[in-house]
């Protein structure tokens, strides 16, 4: 069982490092040209956005409480967004 984005055609694991969302870029193992769409990132940024929006309010203003939510959510969505990531086949046209 893999985690995180795959070429589609070798199942060769992208780099971590690879946050060039909706950039051509090659796969190490076979060269094949490969994207990874926006689509997936801003759902979890949509998803963050309204998760903070609806828990800011039940925090205390002061104490730097809505700081440690908003890096408790980054610290989730991150990993989570690698996790679910895809990669598609590039149109090279």
């Amino acid at each position: 069982m893999r985690f995180g984005p795959a070429c589609p055609d070798c199942a060769e694991p992208v780099p971590l490092g690879r946050w060039a969302l909706g950039k051509v870029f090659q796969c190490a193992r076979c060269d094949t040209p490969i994207v990874m769409p926006r689509w997936n990132a801003a759902i979890w940024g949509g998803v963050a956005t309204v998760t903070f929006g609806l828990l800011r309010d039940h925090l205390p203003q002061d104490g730097g409480s809505q700081v440690a939510l908003f890096a408790l959510i980054v610290a989730v969505i991150l990993p989570l967004s690698w996790v679910t990531r895809t990669v598609r086949l590039a149109s090279v046209g």
